[in-house]
């Protein structure tokens, strides 16, 4: 394998890891909306749920704003990757003496 191959299999490594990750925040997106539900059900029971209700939102926010960088990210490594790949063959020209 040449330097070109591995650098292009490190591309779509790191394409694959986004990927997941971003599977990964849909997950947790699924499971705080559950949370949510349940809040709602404690909140009409008349307990008290204002701050987990806020740090659930927030969570929510913060895992959709990562997903899309993720997936973003990750279309980029797996179908483009031009502009990373000239980045890591990119070699510094040495004078001759």
């Amino acid at each position: 394998m040449t330097k070109s191959d591995v650098a292009w299999l490190a591309l779509r490594f790191i394409g694959l890891y986004l990927a997941i990750e971003a599977i990964t925040s849909v997950v947790i997106i699924g499971l705080d909306f559950n949370s949510l539900e349940k809040a709602n059900e404690a909140m009409n029971r008349g307990l008290e749920v204002d701050n987990y209700l806020a740090s659930t939102y927030g969570s929510i926010y913060s895992q959709t704003s990562n997903l899309v960088l993720y997936l973003l990210l990750s279309y980029y490594c797996l179908r483009k990757g031009a502009f990373l790949h000239k980045l890591l063959m990119f070699a510094k020209n040495e004078k001759e003496t």
